[in-house]
């Protein structure tokens, strides 16, 4: 009868809710059936309204005597024609008219009501005693009526819609909208399945998961987990109440600064008209978005949202130590990784990560690069040569010396200072790092042979192949092989990188997790990676640069991935250890700055 499940139930009252007409001689008798049908249905997360030519006072004293009133959302109570009542209702409610059943027992009022609302689905009285067995009003399991609030919600705000004189944006703006990012996901993993599984008007992607619960449950676990992805879940709130989890985000990490491209983004339709689909897109940057099917909010549309703002539960209380002017981050993945907590926190968050060029991985985690002196950049065959490896000659540029605000967060992380090996410049003595994935770090031992055989396994192209081997002769022209720098070069390299970070920023530096994992998922203390923190560890206490170290942070040995790569959840709890930190250091300097003021303002009154 239904072609999908119904969400509304909208009811006539007269001679159908009750028996009786309450204008013409009043109710004969209130059907308790029907009462307690209203009251189950709302169990089951779905409304109930009226559609009833009364006069609403009369019929409202009736319903809030019986204790029902306030399970009714949007009644419409008075003598106009019902077809457009119910377009209002249904449009006001957001909801599609093939979810909305309206019960009626005047054959003239359903053929109205389809006729202005072509799809809703219309019936007479004698259905409501086999409403509740019906499988398109199953429902959900709802006994706190959660869904019934936040539609008691939504008929508030309409209520103070109509009222409002200054327009639907100015509304807005009056409605204190908050919006709060949840990334400890685990325990949600469940509201992420339904929100993308259920929802259809407000998700872009409709990437659905598997229909049984732990094999979705198994699926979205797996997808965020990984550090190259970021996800959270989007909390409303406004000065009318609590909408809940209504969205969630999962994005591909872009290279070096770009926004990525969106694997998720769905949202409920609570907060349809509010814009938060809007709001977060553009925040996030407009990240790469393949829509699928229609949707109501078109995300490219130019339009100025300034009536939300965030709030985070942790530090609303404390918002001025925790809003930074500007974080700067800089190093590998674990870089793309941790920018996305600190975003909130950052009137600015930029920064410079590694990047894949053709054949080529561009190491943003060196420190060298930063600190090659203008001549040697400006050598000929230091020239020739970082362009036969893949650079560009931006990718020895930094802004990680630039002053920023007092305040600013800087963060660097160096981890392929002392893992990879290195080639020094013949002619200026500057090193390099060249990295091609999968291929030795030792590139001049190899031949050409050599070279296409490994070019085989990792399914490179012809071009990239010739550019690797461009490569390759380039180093054996220009370059001497060093291997790994010495431990007291790399404290001399991270000592000269460290002197010239903004003395006005609070800086850290992260330090490598001592356990690893290789390539068959065995762990393993790595000697290199302890003999980095040290290096580090004397080259931060020189400069007060705080040092932090990502393995202090992994709560289970499951977190930790190949290599150095980590579930996203270490990220996020490292990320929050270095804004409490940051923000200790901010206090400590505010209360250092007052004492030196009052003893100033002492001296000069003595």
């Amino acid at each position: 009868m239904f072609d999908e499940e119904i969400r509304l139930v909208i009811w006539d009252l007269d001679e159908t809710f009750w028996h009786g007409t309450l204008a013409e001689g009043g109710v004969e008798a209130y059907l308790d059936a029907h009462h307690d049908i209203v009251v189950e249905l709302a169990r089951r997360g779905i409304l109930s309204s009226i559609c009833s030519k009364n006069d609403c006072q009369t019929a409202k004293a009736i319903l809030v005597e019986k204790g029902l009133w306030d399970y009714f959302v949007f009644p419409s109570l008075d003598w106009t024609a019902k077809g457009r009542r119910i377009a209002r209702i249904v449009d006001a409610m957001q909801l599609r008219p093939s979810s909305v059943l309206f019960i009626d027992d005047n054959p003239g009022n359903r053929a109205e009501a389809r006729a202005e609302v072509p799809g809703l689905n219309v019936a007479d009285v004698d259905i409501v005693p086999k409403l509740l067995d019906h499988q398109k009003l199953a429902g959900k399991e709802d006994s706190t009526l959660s869904r019934l609030g936040h539609y008691k919600l939504l008929e508030r705000k309409a209520a103070n819609r109509a009222e409002d004189g200054g327009g639907y944006e100015a509304f807005l703006r009056a409605s204190d909208i908050q919006v709060e990012f949840v990334y400890d996901l685990e325990p949600h993993l469940d509201r992420i399945v339904e929100l993308i599984n259920r929802t259809n008007q407000l998700n872009y992607t409709k990437r659905r998961l598997p229909q049984d619960r732990a094999a979705a449950i198994a699926s979205i676990r797996a997808e965020i987990s990984s550090y190259s992805v970021q996800a959270g879940l989007v909390h409303v709130t406004d000065r009318y109440g609590d909408y809940g989890l209504v969205g969630f985000f999962a994005r591909a990490v872009g290279q070096n600064g770009s926004p990525g491209r969106l694997l998720h983004y769905c949202f409920s339709c609570r907060t349809l008209g509010m814009y938060v689909e809007k709001w977060l897109y553009d925040l996030l940057g407009a990240p790469e978005l393949i829509v699928s099917g229609d949707v109501l909010t078109d995300l490219r549309e130019a339009r100025e949202i300034d009536w939300i703002r965030i709030k985070d539960a942790r530090t609303e209380a404390r918002a001025e130590e925790a809003h930074f002017p500007l974080v700067f981050l800089r190093g590998g993945c674990e870089i793309d990784a941790l920018s996305h907590y600190f975003s909130a926190h950052a009137v600015q968050c930029r920064r410079e990560s590694s990047l894949a060029r053709g054949p080529f991985f561009i190491r943003k985690d060196v420190a060298a690069p930063m600190l090659a002196s203008p001549e040697t950049r400006d050598h000929a065959d230091w020239r020739r040569l970082i362009e036969s490896c893949g650079f560009h000659r931006a990718d020895f540029e930094t802004q990680i010396f630039a002053d920023g605000p007092p305040s600013s967060l800087f963060i660097y992380s160096g981890w392929a200072d002392n893992a990879y090996k290195r080639y020094r410049h013949i002619e200026t003595g500057q090193t390099v790092l060249v990295d091609v994935p999968n291929f030795p770090n030792h590139l001049t031992s190899l031949n050409d042979a050599e070279i296409e055989q490994f070019a085989a396994r990792r399914g490179l192209s012809g071009d990239d192949v010739e550019q690797v081997k461009a490569a390759v002769r380039a180093l054996k022209g220009s370059t001497a092989f060093i291997g790994r720098l010495r431990p007291a070069e790399l404290t001399d390299e991270l000592d000269a990188l460290f002197s010239r970070l903004p003395t006005q920023a609070i800086c850290f530096a992260l330090a490598m997790d001592p356990i690893l994992k290789d390539g068959e998922g065995r762990a393993f203390e790595s000697r290199d990676a302890l003999t980095y923190n040290e290096c580090l560890t004397r080259a931060a206490e020189a400069h007060d640069v705080e040092v932090a170290q990502i393995g202090d942070f992994v709560a289970k040995d499951s977190e930790r991935l190949y290599a150095n790569h980590y579930d996203r959840i270490v990220y996020y709890r490292l990320a929050n250890a270095i804004i409490a930190r940051a923000q200790a250091r901010i206090a400590a300097r505010a209360a250092m700055q007052n004492q030196r003021a009052g003893r100033v303002a002492a001296e000069c009154e003595a």
